[in-house]
Order: C-alpha cells, then sequence, then structure tokens
C-alpha cells in the first residue's frame, strides 16, 4: 500500500484551517462589538451634551452580560466590563 503524501498533506492542512475558521470568526466578531460600542458612545456622545456619563449594555455571543460608560466632557471610556469594575470606574471620575 503506497501512501500518498500530497493527499496526506492535503487532508491535514484542510482539518487545520476547518479549527482555525470558528476561532477567526469569534476573533471578527468580538472586533466588530469593540468597534460597535466606540460607535454607540460616539453617537451617545453627540447627542446629549450632559456631562453626566453615558452608560450602556452589551452582551457577547455567549450572553455574557458587559458594562460601557463614556464621560462626555474628557471623552474617556470603558468597555465590556462587570459592574463592578464600572461602579468603581464612576466613584474614581464622579465622587
Amino acid at each position: 500500500m503506497s501512501i500518498n503524501r500530497k493527499k496526506i498533506y492535503h487532508i491535514m492542512k484542510s482539518t487545520y484551517h476547518s479549527f482555525q475558521q470558528p476561532q477567526m470568526v469569534f476573533n471578527a466578531l468580538q472586533h466588530l462589538g469593540r468597534a460597535m460600542d466606540a460607535l454607540v458612545g460616539c453617537v451617545l456622545r453627540t447627542l446629549t451634551s450632559s456631562s453626566e456619563p453615558l452608560v450602556w449594555q452589551t452582551c457577547d455571543l455567549s450572553g455574557q452580560t458587559f458594562w460601557n460608560a463614556i464621560n462626555p466632557v474628557t471623552g474617556q471610556s470603558i468597555q465590556s466590563v462587570s459592574a463592578e469594575e464600572l461602579r468603581v470606574w464612576i466613584e474614581e471620575r464622579y465622587a
């Protein structure tokens, strides 16, 4: 029985790529999510003249909730954090 090395290489290569593709899609979606968070923050900052922090929730693909906020005066922001991390961020800036 002869071994066709090209065929084995092709099978191994396609198997490797099939395992890599979901991770690449997940990474792209994460990047898109961060870009959308930044866009939402920019729109909210433009639409409001308040000095109060703007706060909103986002969810990842697994349904986990994260918090985001932006200080419209300074432009500082925090993204995709827990409620506790958001509370600390707000207290450090507004307390």
